[in-house]
């Protein structure tokens, strides 16, 4: 069964550009929504998927599979620490590239979808005068795309279980073509308006991915750790297709979140050597005194006997 238009805004990670397109068309059209609350309820939905990639913690699953038994046995008592792996390396690194993924295709198929171009209007937009011109076919800049975004009351009749059907209808439904105001403020999105709405949501969603980055980093127990998902995750950023700007801002977070991390791992490493260097100390120091009480017994020995003998 088909979800809801705006519920499915939230999988769009799993979805081609043209499927969210076509998801937004039905808010814009059924829901007699202008683009722009259109696309504000599609950074909605966006940041409740992010909310829910900010969500993982690592173990959750293997504590749940290590907290019960099967055949309806009690729960049994966790370890402290048994819903940790050995090596946290791999979930996190993987954590912190699906926060990003959804960012940056989050931002990607926005301006894919709404942003104007002065050559070439937005994808909805395209879409939008394909539905109210009266040509059969795609117009010629649009050709390269999905085809089902440029359905026609014709097309979807003729999609009928039976062609009868498509014959026994009115003239005037056969041929019936939703009016779509082309020169409404409705039907577009203001250049302007669309980066600062854009800017606002990245900007929200980087400052809320800090925190979150800082936790799963956590984790992590050995600068090489650190390391490793630092240069995994740079990877996957810079080939994401950001702006040089906009990859600085997620840089600078995952380098905070790194460097944070690194100077926690030496500062707990400091206070081991530190706390292992007074224990040895303090065992040492207990040792020459107990060898020099002895020393002192033995000597005190030695002047009594030599004096009574």
């Amino acid at each position: 069964m088909e979800v809801c238009p705006q519920y499915s805004l939230r999988l769009a990670n799993s979805f081609f550009v043209q499927d969210i397109c076509a998801r937004l068309l039905t808010l814009h059209l059924l829901d007699s929504q202008p683009l722009f609350e259109t696309f504000g309820v599609y950074l909605t939905q966006r940041s409740r998927t992010l909310q829910s990639k900010f969500l993982w913690n690592h173990g959750t699953e293997k504590q749940s599979s290590l907290g019960s038994k099967p055949n309806g046995h009690a729960p049994g008592r966790l370890q402290p620490g048994a819903i940790h792996s050995e090596d946290p390396v791999r979930e996190i690194g993987d954590a912190t590239h699906a926060a990003l993924h959804t960012i940056s295709s989050t931002i990607q198929d926005a301006q894919k979808i709404f942003q104007d171009d002065e050559s070439c209007p937005s994808l909805i937009r395209r879409v939008l005068q394909h539905i109210q011109s009266d040509a059969s076919t795609a117009p010629e800049n649009t050709r390269l795309l999905h085809a089902d975004l440029f359905l026609t009351t014709q097309s979807l009749l003729a999609k009928l279980p039976s062609s009868t059907h498509f014959q026994l209808l009115p003239p005037n439904l056969r041929s019936y073509r939703p009016h779509v105001d082309l020169t409404s403020s409705s039907t577009s999105i203001h250049r302007t308006h669309f980066y600062q709405k854009m800017d606002d949501w990245f900007r929200q969603s980087t400052s809320l991915l800090q925190p979150v980055v800082n936790r799963w980093f956590a984790e992590l127990t050995t600068v090489k750790g650190v390391w490793s998902v630092r240069s995994s995750t740079r990877g996957s950023i810079l080939g994401s297709g950001l702006q040089s700007e906009e990859v600085a801002r997620i840089m600078d977070v995952l380098d905070g979140a790194c460097r944070h991390r690194v100077l926690e791992i030496w500062r707990l490493r400091l206070q081991e050597s530190i706390r292992s260097f007074r224990d040895q100390l303090d065992s040492t120091v207990l040792s020459l005194n107990q060898c020099l009480e002895v020393r002192k017994g033995t000597l005190s020995l030695f002047v009594y006997s030599f004096v009574h003998s």
